[in-house]
């Protein structure tokens, strides 16, 4: 297994701090900084991107998995099978 992490940003005020998680090529997940987040008190949270039937097909969903303090601890987490 070998993630990759590409910087990207929301088009409007969702989150701060955004990277997309792929696996092996394929996109997984992200890592966020929601605008809740401070400077006094950081939060990042790791989603997993889920696939979801609708009637007429399939969307895309996150399912956030858990927050940290800092992007190197969901990157850890992620690299350690977090979110396989």
């Amino acid at each position: 297994m070998h993630y990759t992490y590409t910087a990207s940003h929301y088009p409007n005020n969702v989150s701060w701090y955004r990277e997309l998680v792929h696996l092996d090529g394929e996109l997984v997940g992200e890592i966020s900084e929601p605008t809740d987040s401070t400077s006094a008190r950081r939060i990042y949270r790791v989603g997993k991107y889920v696939p979801f039937k609708v009637a007429d097909g399939c969307i895309t969903l996150v399912s956030f998995v858990t927050k940290f303090d800092t992007v190197s601890e969901c990157k850890d987490f992620i690299n350690n099978g977090g979110i396989k």
